[in-house]
């Protein structure tokens, strides 16, 4: 964990002149989505190389972006200038659930058996997933569906870290702290900021974009990338405008030197100016689907009995070597059987009938849009 006291401190002041960049950053990328989707010619007049290049940079600041990326293709949403992750205090470490669950594990053979679990889990989410109309659509469209990713969104644990481009989003989880017994978030409190030293600041991790990007082409591995989830079936992740990082257990966040790590100090009055200006949390916590079946994400959760299905997907990602991992998984009270889902007909139709006229691009306000590229051989 990092001394709180050798973090550089952002006063009152200079989270307000990032919330000015912020806000900028929108009407930036609007005013070229409007241009765009107005069907406004680029070439219309001046240099036509120039023009090109333009356009082609404008590119990442427009909603609606189709790119393929090592872990899908992705619509993307509109880039900004930094990357953000908001913490609301200084915690131990700052790494993805899956990796500080299994940190805490002393037993090899243990750790393997629960990251098969996690693995199994997150199978069973997909599955969940695509008991619904609304999932295939997405698929239909040629956009990849990211159940790890997703799963993150919704409390499973994964080797995955949430990142934002939206300030307010990563400043809205340094001010607020959520309640799992009433499924409700709220501003952090005196109480709550005065516990101890660390308590008493939020983090805000900040790394500029265009560099990032830029690095990215020139590497196409998974681990340690900034990737985006963009535009998802139901509405969580680009509420969030989410961004996630994969990374293995013995990464942290806090020792990457590529993000600066800021602190300020908490003040009842700032928490809940941004629990407001976030509508009480329901801007990036939207009613949607997946709410509805929230008893099956906690089912998956706390299972102990999975699906054939599940157990194949973990089987051929592990890499820990076990003649029988049945008879492991045993060992350790899990078992291959029925899955944990138990979503009605009607449940189910309730939702598709929910979703059926549901237009990704009218709902979101994007046209899908992509560009052809020539890659010499």
């Amino acid at each position: 964990m990092r001394d709180i006291n050798s973090i550089q401190e952002l006063s009152e002041s200079d989270i307000f002149e990032l919330l000015k960049l912020n806000e900028k950053d929108k009407i930036f990328a609007e005013n070229i989505k409007i241009n765009r989707m107005s069907g406004k010619d680029p070439y219309a007049k001046g240099d036509f190389r120039l023009n090109f290049y333009k356009e082609v940079m404008s590119d990442m600041y427009t909603d609606g972006f189709m790119m393929v990326y090592p872990h899908g293709t992705v619509v993307r949403q509109a880039r900004r200038s930094f990357y953000y992750r908001g913490e609301n205090q200084l915690y131990p470490s700052t790494s993805p659930s899956l990796c500080r669950f299994l940190n805490n594990i002393e037993n090899e053979e243990e750790r393997a058996v629960e990251r098969f679990v996690a693995d199994m889990k997150i199978a069973e989410f997909n599955t969940l997933l695509f008991k619904f109309q609304h999932t295939a659509d997405f698929l239909e469209k040629g956009v990849s569906v990211l159940s790890e990713q997703l799963a993150q969104h919704y409390g499973l644990k994964t080797q995955w870290l949430d990142i934002t481009n939206d300030f307010e989003v990563a400043l809205f989880f340094a001010c607020c702290k959520y309640n799992k017994n009433y499924n409700m978030w709220s501003p952090l409190t005196k109480s709550d900021f005065n516990r101890n030293e660390n308590t008493q600041y939020g983090i805000i991790f900040k790394k500029n974009t265009e560099l990032t990007d830029l690095l990215l082409g020139c590497d196409l591995s998974l681990e340690g990338n900034i990737l985006p989830i963009g535009f998802q079936p139901f509405m969580r992740s680009h509420m969030q405008t989410g961004y996630a990082i994969l990374m293995n257990d013995h990464m942290d966040l806090q020792d990457d030197m590529d993000f600066e790590m800021y602190k300020f100090k908490h003040s009842e009055k700032l928490c809940s100016l941004i629990y407001k200006r976030m509508d009480c949390g329901r801007k990036i916590y939207p009613h949607e689907g997946l709410v509805s079946v929230k008893d099956q994400i906690e089912l998956i959760e706390q299972s102990r009995e999975f699906s054939r299905k599940a157990f194949e997907y973990a089987y051929n990602k592990t890499d820990y070597k076990v003649k029988d991992w049945e008879q492991l998984l045993n060992k350790y009270q899990y078992y291959i059987g029925k899955t944990p889902i138990n979503l009605s007909r009607q449940r189910i139709r309730a939702v598709n009938r929910a979703y059926k006229k549901f237009d990704i691009e009218k709902i979101y306000n994007i046209r899908f849009v992509s560009r052809l590229c020539y890659i010499p051989t």
